[in-house]
């Protein structure tokens, strides 16, 4: 690790000693193992996944198993399991939250404890991301770091086509999916978006809902909308240029298997999600410049990509050239006169009432209190007015 496990800002954060004491006593069973496996790096050491599945346990080590569940020796498996692209992450949602793909008709091993250990790999792969960008935000943000709740979630993208009762999962695996991510990945889940799904899944969703939690049902949308329609509804929680053609956004390179489980930042895969790795990989262009979106927080991940190291940028935001929307910093009055001056262009309507600079005297007074001011933009691009 770069910096020591005990001084991370996950550990520190951590309400109680025995939690910590408990992440550092795995962290030490565990590195007894980083020369055994194959693949190693990232996999022991990673804070954020010691502390969710520790906390999964209830702090105890001794129940644990984490080695079984993620081991550099699944390399190979899942070279086979992720052949096709049935399930991987790319790009992030208007809320800066990772998109995790998921493809049934792309089922092609029909192997479920093989399918199950690749389902757990790919959402340790999009927490990864999540725990990237908060660990950044975190950094920039410092004692005003405030998600709202939004970063540490998930989207799930499900495009059902072509899919047909030849991909179809039995409902004991069905079920078994349910439990890992309610038992291992507790309010990860933002959304989930279901593209056209055929009479089939919804038959099985009939059985397998009623295994699902009230919240979790009420974040499923179902989406069967014409094209122009289809845009105009996801256009409301994702940048289209950040989403994939096929279920009604503008990317059109097609997924690569070999690039998504071998391109690397800093010895491992985990915490890079496909755009980026195509960035990397030398297969994509980085953005000519950061795109902001109604929601603020979710920029181009080629633009990520292309900051130093992909990581730490010397701006405060959480995307290069972005202001982040994880802090809750106080608010701050600045001059009028400053303010005026950062616009080329001042409205009429402004430039009618500016007067004389004792004007621009009354008005920083007034200012100063923070009875009025606009910060911040809601989820359809407007301007919020304090």
């Amino acid at each position: 690790m770069t910096i020591s496990l005990a001084s991370h800002p996950r550990v520190r954060a951590l309400k109680s000693s025995r939690e910590r004491e408990a992440v550092a006593e795995l962290h030490k069973l565990l590195e007894k193992r980083y020369e055994e496996v194959e693949y190693s790096d990232g996999l022991f050491d990673d804070p954020g996944a010691l502390i969710r599945y520790l906390r999964a346990r209830r702090w105890n080590v001794e129940a644990f198993g984490f080695e079984e569940l993620i081991s550099g020796k699944w390399k190979s498996l899942m070279e086979v399991e992720n052949a096709t692209g049935k399930l991987y992450t790319r790009g992030f949602d208007r809320r800066g939250r990772p998109i995790f793909y998921m493809r049934p008709a792309k089922e092609n091993t029909f192997d479920p404890e093989g399918s199950l250990k690749h389902l757990v790999y790919c959402v340790e792969r999009t927490v990864a991301c999540i725990e990237r960008r908060e660990a950044h935000a975190i950094e920039k943000c410092g004692e005003h770091f405030d998600d709202d709740g939004q970063l540490g979630k998930l989207v799930i993208m499900a495009d059902f086509k072509d899919y047909s009762l030849a991909q179809a999962i039995n409902v004991s695996t069905a079920r078994e999916v349910l439990r890992i991510f309610q038992d291992h990945y507790p309010e990860r889940l933002g959304q989930a978006f279901l593209v056209d799904p055929p009479w089939l899944f919804s038959s099985l969703w009939n059985v397998i809902q009623r295994f699902v939690d009230h919240d979790t049902k009420q974040k499923a949308q179902f989406v069967n909308d014409p094209p122009a329609q289809r845009r105009e509804r996801l256009a409301a929680t994702f940048d289209l240029s950040e989403l994939e053609e096929a279920v009604g956004g503008d990317i059109r390179e097609p997924f690569d298997s070999h690039t998504y489980l071998h391109t690397t930042l800093s010895g491992t895969e985990f915490g890079l999600e496909f755009s980026e790795q195509l960035v990397k990989s030398g297969h994509a262009a980085p953005a000519a410049s950061p795109r902001s979106t109604a929601g603020g927080s979710a920029s181009s991940a080629a633009t990520w990509a292309a900051s130093p190291a992909g990581a730490a940028s010397s701006s405060s935001a959480l995307w290069p050239g972005e202001a982040s929307p994880f802090c809750a910093s106080p608010f701050h009055a600045v001059s009028a006169p400053g303010v005026l001056q950062s616009f080329s262009t001042p409205s009429m309507a402004w430039a009618s009432l500016r007067g004389s600079e004792e004007d621009d005297e009354a008005l920083e007074r007034v200012a100063s209190l923070g009875a009025m001011y606009v910060r911040g933009f809601d989820r359809s691009g407007r301007p919020i007015v304090y």
